[in-house]
């Protein structure tokens, strides 16, 4: 609880880094909250640099996946469902408008705009992900 409290201070003080790595040490203590693990979320998607423009390539996307499956493979599995989340969000971007909520619904999917089979894959894959890490975290709501 202490890392939690830490981080909703640096984050008030605009510190987000220094937020985000308090968050981080706060999931790995308690991983089934959910609450702290969509802070950490908000917080690792607020600390990227803005996207240019609508309609993500596929490069920022395979990088997330890519940083997601490294995060996975050594342990560090809150980092990981970050990173399939951010991934998921920038290959459900909509022209113009707001990325769609994908942190903790499960309807998320339905409600991303597949197109093709390929992109239906990725989110299928992508959200096969993030339920695998959030699962190593006992965050079973969330998963």
């Amino acid at each position: 609880k202490p890392h939690a409290r830490l981080g909703a201070a640096h984050a008030a003080a605009g510190r987000t880094d220094a937020a985000v790595e308090a968050y981080r040490r706060a999931v790995e203590l308690e991983p089934q909250n959910s609450l702290w693990l969509g802070e950490l979320s908000r917080l690792q998607r607020k600390s990227e640099p803005p996207s240019s423009g609508a309609g993500a390539t596929t490069e920022p996307i395979e990088q997330l996946k890519a940083e997601g499956n490294h995060a996975y493979a050594g342990g560090h599995y809150a980092a990981a469902a970050g990173r399939y989340t951010r991934a998921l969000e920038a290959l459900c971007e909509t022209d113009g408008d707001a990325v769609l909520p994908v942190i903790t619904q499960r309807a998320a999917a339905s409600r991303c705009s597949f197109g093709s089979a390929e992109r239906s894959r990725a989110v299928a894959v992508l959200l096969s992900n993030r339920c695998a890490a959030l699962l190593r975290l006992l965050a079973y709501r969330a998963a």
